[in-house]
This record gives C-alpha cells, sequence and structure tokens, in this order.
C-alpha cells in the first residue's frame, strides 16, 4: 500500500503541466507558509537514482559535463561531477570547476539591495529615481508606436518584481526590446552609461501595470552601487561571498580560473559541438562593468552555499543575512498568473510560479509539476544551470552545466521529482510538507 502511494505521487508529479501564462500584477499576494517539518531520512537507492539521472545528461550526449549539489540543513547529502570541461578534452570537472550562471546572478544582487534596505537606505516605495535620477522623466510606448510620458517614476519594489516597466533585449520583436539591443545597454562600459542608456529608451507599459522580465536586475546593481559607493562585485564580496565562504565567486576571474572554465557547447543535431570557449568577457579586461542580471562565474561548492542560505530562510551558521521579514518579502510572489495571450513570451511565468524579489516561487506545484512544495524558490541561468531551494524542507539542490541547446526535459522538474523520491517513505508519510498534493 505505502508503495502504491508513494508510485501514485510519483507519476502525478511527471504528469504535470508544463505550458506557460502570463502574469499580472496583483496588489495582495499571499505568502505561503512553512509547515512543521521533521528531517527525512534519504534513501540511498535513491540518491542513485538521482545521480544516474544526472550523469545521464553526459551519457545522452545532452551536455559535455554537469556538476550538481544536493544539501540539507546546510550540509551535503549528495553531490557528483560528470563529464568533462569540453568533448574533446580529458580534464574533468569537480566542485571547484567555474561556471557561467548567467542569470543565477539575479537572487545574489536582489539580496545585497535588501541588505541596504534593511539598513534604513531606502524604502520600497521610493521612486528609482531618487537614486538613479537619470530615470525621472522615463517615456512609456503606446500601442501607435508613439511615446508618451510616464505618469510616474517606478518604485523600488516594482524594480525589484519586475513590474517597473523596463525592456531588456536579446532579440525579442517588441520595439523596445529592438530598442535595447540597438544602444547597446548590456555592453555598457560603466552601470552609468547602462543607466543612461535605460532612460532614453520607452518602458513597455505603465510603471505597476503588469510584469515583463527585464533589465530591472542590472539596474538594482546601479543602486547597490549609488548607495554602497562601491561596485557590485566588491559589495558581494563582502557582505554575501566572503561571510559564506564563496571564495572563487565574482564577475571577474583569475587567469588561472579562466583555463578551468567549461566550453559553451551546442547539440547540432547530430553530435555535441562547442558554440563559445571564450572566457574573455570574465578578465579584467573584459568586464565593463558589473551585470547585476547577468556576469558571475561560480562553482558547484560556491553557489550550494548561496542556495543553502535561501533554503535556511536568510540565516546559516549563525549569521543572520536577512531578518525574517525582510526574507519573506524576498520570497512572496509578487503578481498573480491569468489567461495566457499569445504573441507577449517576455511576459510569461511557467504555470503555477510566481515571482518574488528577482526570484522564481512555486505556487502551485501540481501545475507547476516536479515534486518540490509550494514555497520552493528557484531561478535557472541561460547556458542550462538551475537552483532551488526549499525553506519548507530546508533543501537545496544546483545544477551546473554549460549548453545553448536547451535540455531535453526541465532540469528543475527533473531534479525535484529524483530528490524527493530519494525522500524514504516513512518520511513522506509522516510530515505532508513532503506531499505536494495532500489537502
Amino acid at each position: 500500500m505505502k508503495n502504491a502511494l508513494r508510485l501514485a505521487l510519483i507519476a502525478i508529479g511527471f504528469c504535470a503541466l508544463t505550458n506557460c501564462r502570463d502574469a499580472n500584477v496583483t496588489s495582495d499576494p499571499v505568502p505561503v507558509e512553512a509547515a512543521p517539518f521533521k528531517p527525512p531520512a534519504f534513501d540511498e537507492t535513491g540518491l542513485r537514482q538521482l545521480d544516474a539521472g544526472m550523469r545521464d545528461l553526459v551519457r545522452s550526449g545532452q551536455v559535455a559535463n554537469v556538476s550538481y549539489g544536493l544539501s540539507k540543513n546546510g550540509a551535503v547529502v549528495s553531490q557528483g561531477f560528470h563529464g568533462t570541461l569540453a568533448p574533446a578534452d580529458t580534464t574533468q570537472v569537480t566542485a571547484d570547476t567555474p561556471y557561467r550562471i548567467n542569470q543565477m546572478t539575479q537572487p545574489i544582487t536582489a539580496m545585497a539591495l535588501l541588505m541596504l534596505y534593511e539598513e534604513g537606505k531606502f524604502s520600497l516605495d521610493d521612486p528609482v529615481s531618487k537614486f538613479l535620477p537619470e530615470l525621472t522623466a522615463l517615456n512609456v510606448m503606446t500601442g501607435t508606436g508613439r511615446n508618451r510620458p510616464a505618469p510616474r517614476p517606478p518604485t523600488m519594489r516594482e524594480l525589484f518584481h519586475h513590474t517597473a516597466g523596463f525592456g531588456y533585449g536579446g532579440g525579442r520583436p517588441h520595439p523596445v526590446h529592438q530598442a535595447f539591443d540597438k544602444a547597446g545597454v548590456l555592453s555598457a562600459v560603466s552601470s552609468t552609461q547602462m543607466v543612461e542608456r535605460v532612460a532614453a529608451i520607452p518602458l513597455l507599459y505603465d510603471p505597476g501595470t503588469d510584469w515583463s522580465y527585464s533589465i530591472a536586475s542590472d539596474v538594482q546593481g546601479a543602486v547597490v552601487e549609488r548607495l554602497s559607493g562601491q561596485s557590485l562585485g566588491d559589495f558581494m564580496k563582502a557582505r554575501i561571498f566572503d561571510p559564506l565562504g564563496m571564495a572563487t565567486t565574482g564577475f571577474v576571474v583569475s587567469a588561472d580560473a579562466a583555463a578551468k572554465m567549461p566550453v559553451v557547447t551546442a547539440h547540432n543535431g547530430t553530435s555535441l559541438i562547442i558554440a563559445d570557449a571564450t572566457t574573455t568577457r570574465y578578465t579584467p579586461a573584459g568586464v565593463g562593468f558589473h551585470h547585476g542580471g547577468d556576469g558571475l562565474v561560480s562553482t558547484l561548492n560556491d553557489y550550494r552555499k548561496f542556495a543553502d542560505l535561501l533554503a535556511n530562510s536568510g540565516a546559516i551558521n549563525g549569521k543572520v543575512y536577512l531578518k525574517p521579514e525582510t526574507f519573506k518579502l524576498m520570497t512572496t510572489n509578487g503578481v498573480a498568473l491569468s489567461s495566457i495571450e499569445p504573441g507577449a513570451p517576455e511576459k510569461r511565468l511557467p504555470y503555477g510560479a510566481g515571482y518574488g524579489f528577482s526570484i522564481g516561487t512555486v505556487e502551485d506545484v501540481k501545475a507547476f509539476g516536479g515534486l518540490a512544495p509550494n514555497g520552493t524558490l528557484y531561478w535557472p541561468g541561460a547556458l542550462g544551470t538551475w537552483f532551488w531551494a526549499d525553506p519548507v524542507n530546508q533543501i537545496s539542490f544546483v545544477g551546473l552545466v554549460q549548453t545553448q541547446t536547451p535540455l531535453k526535459s526541465d532540469p528543475f522538474k527533473q531534479s525535484s521529482i529524483l530528490v524527493y523520491r530519494a525522500l524514504t517513505l516513512d518520511a513522506l508519510l509522516e510530515n505532508k510538507a513532503n506531499d505536494p498534493f495532500a489537502p
């Protein structure tokens, strides 16, 4: 009977929906309350299946390598390192292999800015222009393609939630995104130049009226620099990386670290090829400014410490990085899902997902898929990296790959199914916090 129940739970997770919905602002988001939790035991067979599932990413030819780590209560439960730095290389990846983590930078940027919030440097309802006066007189692009003045500047809260109205670029078809690409916003040589270029481009919509994945995290980084008087990287190092022991994480890497970075691969339909072997972007001469939205290099050993911090609600090893009330602000969904409207993929979050302060939140695990419960935090990187942190059960997972070709299965869902399957059945039955399908 117990085995039947467990198999039924797993089957439901595999069959969850994976399409997307649009996201709109909600004025009264409902926080997810953590249930009491009994420490679970992990089944060794389940952990071997987890390792096999990760190793199969390499064996199936999808990527050249994968590094992964599973933690509980800040302690490593399981980790694995499979594959080599390049398809034809013989150098194995390790816990200290530096990966480009891209957008997994964003939650760290949000935490850095929230540390300044706790110091009273700003309030969430302050206009962003109070700290970046270049953004005082913004325009909004209308449906006719013409601009009109924005009714007000976006607030700091809207900057965190990506509801400020900014575009991002990246080849997307909307004229605002095209203007970002044309202006070279992300290739600016300083955060000040980046903000100036953003100020010259109209908003997608009035601040606070919609959600769109945007340049907001880079703008957050610029605010950190203005308020602290430090570069974003120096602030992160002093306040987050050094205290957590993230010794090899940063926007700039040494020549030795650059030589140990895996190449970026892609699949051409028949075989794995090298798509990008350059590392100059991360050397001192190649870093224009510290991008709050995309730019950190990290290792499995390092990033799991940040994921563990999130899984432990902002405090770990006796040190509080964010107060409980601030952590709740960061991790509470600030958008609501509505019906699908074709043609606006930049305005979509996955089914069952919400969005806190520059981090994704699982709001409805049945719709989201996988087995990580409601309240789980997550975010991916553009080159296939991913992480998730479950504060309800103090479990975190980090997966690192380097690919321009999407993985065949959603890595968040696959890894969460394997992880929660590895919990012993007794632990699942004794604590419904581990049963995302319990009423």
